[in-house]
């Protein structure tokens, strides 16, 4: 079981977005969590404390009225929608939300991910698929240190989140 101890950070930033008529609201949030007892990291360490967890939401308004009142907004899309473009800031928040978005919940080492990421290069993510590719590779069950083994998917790995990924958020 994961707690969630504190909000290190949670902030919202508007920007008016690429679709005409619609304003986003990206939602960033830091949670700090404490690892459970045997939870294991993206190298097959056991991680033993407080993390840092990212969460980035983007939601999509049209505006009836006002662009100062939520009430006038009506929310029209939502999500972990991480390919929004705008200006530079909302560009930099988008590509740590792509690398760092819920960094405790990873389905694979640091190895396994590369591979993944280069097997289905271009393609949208699929679980089987992943799996397929690292059978092929020698790579779905990999060994760790102190004879730790993990298979692709059978437990959530912890990637941590820099100190200076949540200073940059921060001041954005």
């Amino acid at each position: 079981m994961v707690k969630v101890m504190a909000n290190v950070l949670n902030r919202e930033i508007e920007s008016e977005g690429p679709i005409e008529g619609l304003w986003w609201v990206v939602s960033i949030e830091v949670r700090t969590r404490t690892a459970e007892e045997g939870r294991l990291t993206t190298d097959l360490t056991e991680y033993v404390g407080n993390y840092a967890e990212l969460s980035v939401t983007v939601d999509g308004y049209r505006y009836e009225g006002s662009r100062s009142k939520r009430s006038d907004r009506g929310c029209v899309t939502g999500g972990a929608y991480h390919e929004l473009k705008g200006e530079p800031r909302i560009d930099r928040i988008m590509e740590l939300a792509r690398r760092w978005h819920l960094n405790g919940l990873r389905s694979g080492t640091t190895e396994q991910q590369k591979a993944v990421k280069e097997a289905l290069e271009g393609r949208r993510y699929d679980y089987g698929e992943a799996c397929e590719a690292l059978k092929e590779r020698g790579l779905y069950e990999v060994s760790g240190p102190h004879g730790v083994k993990y298979r692709y998917g059978h437990k959530w790995l912890l990637e941590v989140l820099p100190e200076a990924v949540i200073d940059e958020l921060r001041t954005i």
